[in-house]
């Protein structure tokens, strides 16, 4: 799982074709941008779940967060949670969050399942001018995740319905930031995630 992460962190960076001669994405590279969106935003949710689970030694749990913070999300990147029974969610950096999804888990491990519901396509890619007359371009594509804080261990059994203490099932939508950057002086297509925000929460 570890490997799977970091290699997905670093094929961010994948190399699309030189863009100095070319500052529109074309049909086929935005297929590919599609695909990379997709996997950037499962990787995420994969080190969600690795750090509410609780499974892994403190040392990975600051090689994924480092991963994602770095690789996957911009500098201004955030996500918001909200819980079934508040009328408005809360964003944090997205360092915080996963600071507090792994303390959380420390506390009591935590089940995070996730799909992809609406995945991002070539025509939903939004073009967008910059201030310096470059071409960047945002997207969007929904997840539907399911959130289980067991109970403790010695009221777990064998009936996985009625070891939730609390579970809900959110609908999160990832914002997608495609930036130009540079890859060994060459003008690359960057994928990164913008925000992630709740479009909907019901308690299970």
């Amino acid at each position: 799982m570890l490997m799977r992460i970091l290699v997905c962190g670093l094929l961010l960076f994948a190399s699309f074709p030189p863009l100095l001669a070319q500052p529109t994405l074309t049909e086929a590279e935005k297929v590919a941008i599609c695909k990379k969106a997709s996997q950037v935003v499962r990787g995420f949710f994969d080190v969600v779940e690795r750090l509410a689970a609780n499974d892994i030694k403190d040392k990975t749990k600051k090689i994924l967060i480092k991963t994602v913070v770095e690789d996957y999300f911009l500098p201004e990147g955030t996500v918001e949670e909200k819980a079934s029974s508040s009328k408005k969610g809360l964003t944090r950096s997205i360092r915080n969050y996963l600071n507090v999804i792994a303390g959380r888990g420390q506390k009591s491990p935590i089940l995070v399942n996730y799909e992809v519901v609406d995945n991002l396509t070539p025509n939903k890619l939004k073009p967008k001018t910059n201030q310096d007359g470059s071409i960047s371009y945002e997207g969007k594509l929904r997840v539907r995740q399911f959130y289980c804080k067991l109970k403790p261990s010695d009221q777990l059994s064998d009936d996985l319905t009625g070891n939730c203490a609390y579970s809900d099932t959110t609908i999160k939508e990832a914002t997608i930031a495609i930036r130009r950057g540079k890859s060994n002086h060459d003008a690359v297509w960057e994928v990164f995630i913008l925000n992630i925000t709740v479009i909907s929460v019901t308690k299970n």
